[in-house]
């Protein structure tokens, strides 16, 4: 709390622990099918459902579930959060889950931000007569959003979703600062506009590390050779010998199962990166490589990052080399 009045805390996330029947201003939509309602004990069907609820350990506390006795596969259920201004780089949202039935389906978190649902957690199956804790961490830096929480019903009536005790942490701003005090390891580290300090190695990265985006403006990075692939592949070619391509896609274009859930960038399904074309028939251990020409080196520890994601069972290898000029 920074303010006496108490008036900075009004919007910001809390807990919920779904006592005396209570939503904490979340609300159900009412588009869908399903809706999540209050339980207590046992839920109505057989072999499914949690016996207590979490917070009290009894059969005399509440949860929310979703009842599958009725509606179809596929049906959903959303509980909708109030509309949240802003939260820190560090945000989390954790709650309990009881997913027990022969006929568990999924639970899914999004966040809602300027009209765009991303999927930031997801569940399927059954998970054993027991409550468990689950952590979705929000976007960096999120503003103006909600929390979506979609329970998605199974084939038949033991697919009980059961939730309790949600709770938002590590969501508030730290204090600002006149000055930044000195990081181990790092004798400067770089002021954001909002007087809030990072380590130098955190600005241009792609990363939102300063709230207020200084850390990332083109101003703070303008000597950095960078490229997010929003545009265009910024010259990063096809290698000779190459086998396979690296190619820019946004994200929705490919299967859900394919690809990551959104882009580094920008967050959203909108967003551009590289990723192999590969498919079924693609030969173990095709080489792919990809490179473009950095220029020299201006100064001493000269160093490449970037945002990897790896999506199989079976995944390969990635390798990060550099040659000083052709042939080598």
């Amino acid at each position: 709390i920074e303010c006496t009045d108490q008036t900075d805390e009004l919007s910001c996330p809390s807990t919920c622990t779904f006592e005396q029947k209570s939503l904490c201003s979340w609300k159900n939509d009412r588009k869908q099918t399903l809706s999540w309602d209050f339980g207590s004990g046992r839920t109505s069907s057989i072999d499914t459902g949690p016996s207590t609820d979490h917070t009290t350990h009894s059969i005399n506390g509440t949860y929310i579930y979703l009842e599958t006795s009725t509606g179809i596969f596929g049906d959903r259920a959303h509980l909708i959060s109030p509309l949240y201004r802003k939260s820190s780089k560090t945000c989390m949202f954790t709650f309990w889950y009881h997913m027990f039935g022969d006929t568990i389906n999924t639970l899914n978190i999004h966040v809602r931000a300027g009209g765009i649902d991303t999927l930031i957690w997801s569940l399927q199956g059954n998970q054993g007569d027991e409550w468990r804790q689950g952590t979705a961490y929000l976007p960096t830096c999120a503003s103006e959003f909600n929390m979506i929480v979609e329970g998605v019903r199974g084939t038949s009536f033991t697919g009980d979703i059961a939730l309790d005790d949600f709770r938002f942490e590590q969501c508030y701003e730290r204090p600002a600062l006149s000055t930044c005090p000195e990081i181990p390891g790092d004798p400067n580290p770089f002021m954001c506009r909002s007087k809030h300090c990072i380590p130098q190695k955190s600005k241009c990265d792609y990363e939102l590390d300063c709230c207020d985006g200084s850390d990332e403006e083109y101003s703070t990075c303008y000597n950095y050779q960078r490229c997010d692939f929003e545009t265009d592949s910024c010259q990063w070619e096809k290698s000779a010998g190459s086998e396979l391509m690296w190619e820019r896609y946004r994200a929705n274009i490919l299967p859900f199962d394919r690809r990551p859930p959104y882009d580094h960038t920008t967050r959203s399904q909108l967003g551009h990166y590289l990723q192999l074309r590969i498919t079924a028939t693609t030969p173990r251990d095709s080489l792919a490589t990809v490179s473009n020409y950095l220029g020299a080196a201006t100064q001493q520890g000269c160093s490449m990052r970037f945002w990897i994601y790896f999506k199989a069972n079976n995944n390969g290898e990635l390798v990060v080399g550099y040659r000083y000029a052709i042939g080598d």
